[in-house]
């Protein structure tokens, strides 16, 4: 049972920053950036990458442990038109500067390790 429920707290975290959006969208600082998976605004660069994978399988592997396997596609929610970040009526006051290609973000991460 903790697959689905936690599957819908990362649906929720989703649901609740695009709440968070309708509420701030006009907000003084903005938001300056776009989230690369789930295509809606973000204040922080940081933010730009962030993943909230969804889980696929959890198993016990001992007595104290357990190996969980992740997606690595995000979570498919209903994103409107007003949360995207290219939408007139979405943009703040301080325009919104692009992510990167994944091409090049793969090319930074590498450059990491």
């Amino acid at each position: 049972t903790i697959l689905p429920f936690a599957n819908e707290k990362i649906k929720n975290r989703i649901r609740n920053h695009l709440g968070y959006l309708d509420a701030n969208i006009n907000s003084k600082s903005g938001f300056k950036y776009k989230n690369a998976y789930y295509n809606f605004a973000v204040k922080t660069r940081q933010e730009t990458e962030l993943l909230l994978n969804p889980l696929m399988t959890i198993e016990t592997t001992d007595k104290n442990s357990f190996e969980i396997t992740y997606s690595d596609k995000p979570h498919r929610l209903r994103v409107t038109d007003k949360h995207k970040p290219d939408n007139p009526q979405a943009k703040s006051s301080i325009p919104q500067k692009e992510t990167p290609s994944k091409k090049m973000r793969r090319s930074v991460q590498r450059d990491l390790w």
